[in-house]
């Protein structure tokens, strides 16, 4: 009986760890609506102007 108490406490507490990992798999560059947004964002919030926003949204849009 105490063993099944100490595999069930065993279980729980590797489900809590593992639900607590975060694990990123492949490539993780910003997809090119992400850099768009973003692109768009500092457009309208005036970090850059739209002439910057027209040169950078060219240069992302040849990326591909």
């Amino acid at each position: 009986m105490k063993s099944r108490f100490r595999l069930l406490l065993l279980v729980i507490v590797t489900a809590s760890a593992v639900g607590c990992v975060r694990i990123d798999i492949g490539d993780s560059k910003p997809t090119l609506g992400d850099q768009l947004v973003d692109l768009y964002a500092a457009k309208k919030s005036g970090v850059i102007t739209d002439a910057e926003f027209e040169n950078l949204r060219d240069k992302i849009i040849r990326s591909l």
